[in-house]
């Protein structure tokens, strides 16, 4: 059992994390999930190395049935999912703490599914000045790619602009290319 994905996703947790992970299986529909991560967490103290049927009678306390496996097993993948979900979101929240652009991007992409267009010209300005500032142009084609999707949805594009943006545009992927 100590080899299963489970096991080893739990281990890479730490005491914190698992914490926080109670909490959120808590709130989770499925009240099995909690028992489940929980009885895995005492394998894992326990140090025993149980094969799946052991700690399928373990947990349900009965012995083990072919017919109910499939059913231990889906519970099994449905609190990787739980986990790999919680892990995902502890990376997501280092990148936003650590990455301005992966912040300004995603705040930008919010920008525009909200329709804020006023807001997202300027704000999309700010951040296209400070890739130029700090000539971090592999970083343009990102925040170019929402400027156009941001013409598509509100269709004010003027002449003027768009050969300002091509200069740019040629510029910005010729300093990328360096």
């Amino acid at each position: 059992m100590n080899g299963t994905k489970t096991i080893i996703l739990i281990k890479t947790l730490s005491k914190k994390d698992c914490e926080a992970l109670v909490f959120e299986l808590k709130a989770n529909k499925r009240k099995t999930l909690l028992d489940l991560f929980n009885a895995s967490l005492k394998i894992i103290k326990s140090d025993k190395n149980l094969d799946v049927k052991s700690f399928f009678e373990q947990f349900y306390k009965k012995k083990y049935s072919k017919k109910e496996d499939n059913l231990f097993r889906n519970e099994l993948r449905l609190l990787n999912v739980v986990i790999e979900n919680y892990i995902v979101g502890i990376q997501i929240e280092k990148t936003l703490k650590n990455d301005y652009y992966f912040k300004k991007k995603h705040y930008l992409e919010y920008l525009l599914e909200q329709e804020s267009f006023s807001l997202l010209e300027k704000e999309l300005s700010k951040v296209i000045k400070q890739i130029e500032t700090n000539n971090d142009f592999i970083f343009f084609y990102d925040f170019y790619s929402i400027w156009t999707r941001l013409q598509i949805k509100d269709i004010k594009v003027e002449l003027k602009h768009l050969g300002n943006v091509k200069e740019n545009y040629q510029i910005f992927f010729q300093n990328w290319l360096v």
